[in-house]
């Protein structure tokens, strides 16, 4: 409701070569290709996966980037075969935006765990030594003005020791944050 393309509008496997198409077609060039969603991890289309577009776009020359609540990753069997997948098709790197917050309720909060970063450590350390760094995780943490909205620093810090960076990042009001608004008063 907030944005030009209508809610559930999906990109086809097609639009998405076509676009990688024309950027590969710009001289010189080097773009950084951010997917977003909904859920970008759960995309198929003609028999492809979301990891195909982003090794795609690295074939394209281009840095993939993607935005994800890292369900899929809760699952270790799919985060190994999709980041075993992107290793053994490219050399570029590749960069994990995750959001992680007391809103989606996507971690621990009596342990300060997340099984989705834990399943991303657990791939990374069976990655060989020389391609560990083609790969960064990032987690987005969405706060409100109360500073007990982000994630517990002991949490931040436990991750933070495996290359994991953390970035706190304020509720904006869309989409689902409209409704938000109504449970914090602060805003």
């Amino acid at each position: 409701e907030d944005h030009i393309i209508k809610p559930g509008y999906k990109l086809t496997w097609d639009q998405v070569k076509s676009a990688l198409d024309d950027c590969k077609s710009i001289p010189d060039s080097y773009w950084n290709m951010n997917y977003t969603g909904g859920e970008p991890t759960l995309w198929e289309d003609q028999g492809k996966s979301f990891v195909d577009i982003l090794i795609e776009t690295a074939h394209a020359g281009q840095f993939p980037s993607y935005n994800t609540n890292g369900s899929w990753f809760d699952d270790y069997s799919r985060t190994y075969e999709f980041f075993f997948r992107y290793i053994e098709a490219t050399t570029e790197p590749l960069m994990t935006f995750i959001s992680m917050d007391k809103f989606h309720k996507n971690y621990d909060e009596i342990k300060g765990r997340a099984k989705s970063l834990d399943n991303i450590i657990r791939v990374m350390n069976e990655i060989p030594q020389d391609r560990k760094a083609q790969f960064r995780t990032h987690v987005i943490v969405i706060i409100t003005k109360d500073p007990a909205s982000t994630l517990p620093a002991p949490m931040k810090a436990h991750y933070g020791a495996y290359g994991i960076t953390f970035g706190d990042f304020p509720l904006m009001r869309i989409g689902k944050a409209k409704k938000l608004a109504d449970q914090i008063p602060e805003m």
